[in-house]
């Protein structure tokens, strides 16, 4: 599996599907199943690196892309087969801190990335079955010796983390996402930063001075996708398709 998430890590020359965007996110739906079967089209908020979803040479591509793209046929194989025109979903890749806000006023229908299951995301969203157990991993530069301070992303799942360890936190700007970070590190702009175990592992085959702590800062995080808490009957059709990633 190491080897299918490094080729979207590593992808060059890549670029973030943009057009028409902003007309998209005017637009106000509460959907639940029906009525995106109704409409015949889905919209997913995921987020803007070359893991979860880009667009390399025209063509669609990343981790959640490919998962989302198998849900959907899933769906239309079980409520489109008489249909000539299936259900459809579109990619709106936002800042982290924008996921859980344009989900619950209306502007996307489900968030499909690596999203950590935490107390207080549960308060405001319907999490799924989580498709992927991790731990976050703190990665420092090789040349520091003591971390005095980790960079991450307020909105995180990190951040909460961070505030129950010994670390200093620092917070980065929410257009710099985990791959960023890591990066960021890497060339010594930071000391150090957090990632899930994932993002860690493909981040040591791609960055040369970059160290991985063997101590986890916390174990055993559930990643899922989430959907607003009154979509009961998308979330049901999420937790069916879960077991099968």
């Amino acid at each position: 599996m190491l080897k299918f998430l490094l080729f979207y890590f590593i992808a060059i020359n890549i670029c973030f599907g943009t057009t028409n965007l902003e007309s998209h996110l005017d637009n106000i739906e509460m959907n639940d199943l029906s009525q995106i079967i109704e409409s015949k089209y889905l919209r997913v908020l995921t987020t803007k690196n070359s893991f979860d979803y880009y667009i390399y040479q025209g063509r669609h591509k990343g981790y959640q892309y490919e998962l989302v793209k198998k849900f959907i046929a899933k769906l239309n194989s079980k409520y489109m087969k008489k249909s000539p025109i299936k259900i459809q979903f579109e990619m709106i890749p936002v800042d982290y801190d924008k996921l859980i806000p344009m989900l619950n006023s209306g502007k996307g229908d489900l968030i499909a990335t690596n999203f950590t299951i935490t107390k207080l995301r549960s308060k405001v969203l319907s999490f799924s079955k989580p498709y992927l157990i991790s731990d976050e991993l703190v990665i420092k530069n090789k040349n520091i010796d003591e971390i005095d301070s980790i960079h991450v992303r307020k909105s995180s799942s990190y951040y909460e983390s961070l505030k129950k360890s010994e670390y200093q936190t620092k917070i980065s700007p929410e257009s710099l996402d985990t791959v960023n970070l890591i990066e960021l590190v890497s060339l010594g702009q930071y000391e150090a930063t957090v990632s899930d175990t994932v993002y860690a592992k493909i981040s040591e085959n791609v960055f040369n001075n970059i160290i991985i702590l063997k101590k986890p800062l916390s174990s055993n995080q559930k990643i899922a996708w989430a959907v607003r808490t009154k979509s009961p009957d998308l979330l049901k059709e999420v937790n069916l398709f879960i077991p099968k990633i």
